[in-house]
């Protein structure tokens, strides 16, 4: 579903609606929400053969999650104006700089609550590529999540069996600083997975006694 200036308040707290607009103005770029697979929460994709830009976020996420993420999005539209096809990273120091100046804008107006707030300024000494690389922000979101119900890698002992929600059959294996180094059964390769990835936890008949 397409999203404009109109209809942008229903997805992010009502008091920061302008600011956003701000953001957005004078950019031709395309807003829109959609369903993801997995764990991805936006992206911002440019046509080579067009030039047409668009910014898609995950129409799942709670409200400050998708500000957050529209705002990261909206560095990387600032970054590709800038610089186009010049060698950088996607999450370097130019998107870094420029998301970090553009989150600021958003702190100190009573939009978070203040355990978010607190997290997000702890995350913009040095922001990843995904706010899945940090715990601690994640936590302060996950009470306002539309999901929180669902069942979280962090929740299954380990050894257990699960099905990630793109579909790869895993098995959990141990902990590692921050993320659980799971084994895809599909593959026979190791990966490190989010604490807090939604997961479909597999009823292995042979290990009940």
């Amino acid at each position: 579903m397409l999203i404009s200036e109109k209809n942008i308040s229903g997805f992010v707290p009502d008091n920061c609606v302008k600011d956003i607009n701000n953001l957005l103005d004078g950019h031709k770029v395309i807003l829109q929400v959609k369903q993801f697979k997995g764990l991805k929460l936006g992206e911002f994709v440019v046509n080579n053969k067009t030039g047409k830009m668009k910014i898609s976020i995950n129409e799942t996420l709670d409200k400050y999650s998708f500000l957050i993420t529209l705002v990261h999005e909206i560095a990387h539209l600032y970054v590709w104006e800038k610089h186009q096809y010049k060698k950088i990273k996607p999450h370097g120091k130019e998107w870094k700089t420029t998301f970090n100046t553009l989150m600021h804008i958003f702190i100190n107006k009573n939009i978070f609550p203040y355990e978010i707030e607190c997290a997000l300024r702890q995350y913009l000494l040095n922001p990843g590529a995904s706010t899945f690389s940090s715990v601690e922000l994640v936590s302060s979101l996950m009470p306002y999540s539309k999901s929180n119900k669902n069942t979280r890698l962090e929740q299954l002992p380990d050894d257990a069996e699960f099905i990630l929600l793109n579909g790869m059959r895993m098995r959990k294996i141990r902990i590692l600083r921050k993320r659980y180094e799971c084994l895809c059964l599909d593959n026979n390769r190791n990966y490190t997975i989010s604490p807090f990835a939604e997961v479909i936890p597999v009823i292995n008949l042979n290990k009940i006694k």
